[in-house]
């Protein structure tokens, strides 16, 4: 296999250094935008017999949206997804990266890309939003290398109530919710919130669900709220990670290589998957 460029390279060790070597490394051709030649997208086991397969990709990076972002997109998926499954969850990924290869605009976290054919087989869901990796450590959400700055996106599979209440509300509100009603965001196959509710309501929900004796805050009414909506955040990203854990343990060091040998490759390209036209997104409210 070629050597990669070294931007694909970091993208590369970075996940390496954070997740370990991946299960599989599927490698996507067909794409209508050269950029995209033979994306990558690797696979990571599930750190325990109820935790979501980790799905990455690798090299949508190399496109630079307008704003001059950069970016590469992960997905978690629980229950392990079959073969099938996993192939139609490959072609989602690559189309993401259409759709960056698209773009005439930014594309900000809370952003919904609505693809209900393409969701079908996959999910109970017909949408996905994105979000920050809020669900990883904070090294591992941006890759850094000089003065380039590469953000990981999680993409989420999210029900059209959910997706209406981003359009209208922003991410924030959504997390909000999803703390309140306790939601797996790594479930592919999850019921949808039972109704959007008032931030007074996800409020006391919260608090409900996680009570914190104590004295009373004297922080100002804006900073609890800013707290509040971080904690929830924190929460949901929680949620999806329970049962077992999202993120692997560090991976263990690699056995010395021996004189004269080269080490194996921790990226080695599996079968092929087509990448189709990309989907059509809405943004979120400014």
């Amino acid at each position: 296999m070629a050597s990669p460029s070294p931007e694909i390279a970091t993208v590369r060790a970075h996940l390496v250094q954070t997740l370990g070597p991946p299960l599989e490394v599927l490698e996507l051709s067909g794409s209508p935008d050269k950029r995209l030649a033979k994306l990558e997208v690797a696979t990571w086991q599930p750190a325990g017999p109820t935790g979501p397969l980790i799905m990455a990709s690798c090299g949508i990076s190399r496109l630079v949206m307008p704003d001059g972002r950069r970016m590469e997109a992960l997905m978690l998926v629980r229950p392990v997804p079959s073969k099938d499954d996993t192939a139609v969850l490959v072609k989602l990924l690559g189309r993401f990266g259409l759709l960056i290869a698209n773009a005439t605009g930014s594309i900000p976290p809370g952003t919904v890309i609505r693809a209900p054919e393409e969701m079908a087989p996959v999910s109970t869901m017909p949408d996905l939003v994105l979000l920050p990796a809020i669900t990883f450590p904070p090294l591992f959400r941006q890759i850094k290398k000089g003065d380039q700055t590469i953000d990981i996106a999680w993409l989420a599979p999210v029900h059209e109530i959910e997706a209406q209440l981003v359009e209208s509300q922003g991410g924030e509100a959504l997390m909000m919710q999803f703390s309140a009603y306790g939601v797996d965001l790594a479930a592919w196959h999850r019921p949808a919130i039972p109704k959007a509710l008032t931030f007074e309501e996800a409020k006391a929900m919260v608090i409900a669900r996680n009570p914190a004796p104590g004295p009373p805050d004297p922080k100002s009414r804006d900073e609890r709220v800013a707290q509040l909506k971080a904690n929830a955040m924190e929460r949901a990203a929680r949620a999806a990670s329970q049962p077992g854990a999202s993120t692997p343990p560090p991976a263990p060091a690699p056995p010395p290589v021996p004189p004269g040998k080269a080490p194996p490759p921790a990226f080695k390209a599996g079968k092929n998957a087509i990448i189709t036209a990309p989907p059509k997104p809405r943004r979120p409210p400014k």
